[in-house]
């Protein structure tokens, strides 16, 4: 299905298939990511497995509100 390869609900069905190896907690710490499109689906999605991860995450959106509403998401869904 590659439609949804690129949207939280393939990130999730990939999660749940047993491949997929998820970040060690702090294995990036001291790391800084750029994520684009960070303010929804596998962006979204990427962003917290990184900050959970230990990273410093800097998130690339178009609309400002929108990125910032992610950002205090993010913060609440991981206690960062």
């Amino acid at each position: 299905l590659p439609p949804l390869s690129y949207t939280s609900l393939g990130f999730g069905l990939r999660r749940r298939m047993g491949s997929w190896q998820p970040l060690a907690e702090g294995s990036m710490t001291g790391k800084v990511c750029l994520v684009t499109g960070a303010n929804g689906g596998l962006g979204a999605a990427a962003v917290e497995a990184l900050v959970a991860a230990g990273a410093t995450v800097e998130l690339l959106v178009r609309d400002q509100g929108r990125g910032d509403a992610a950002a205090d998401q993010v913060a609440t869904r991981t206690g960062a």
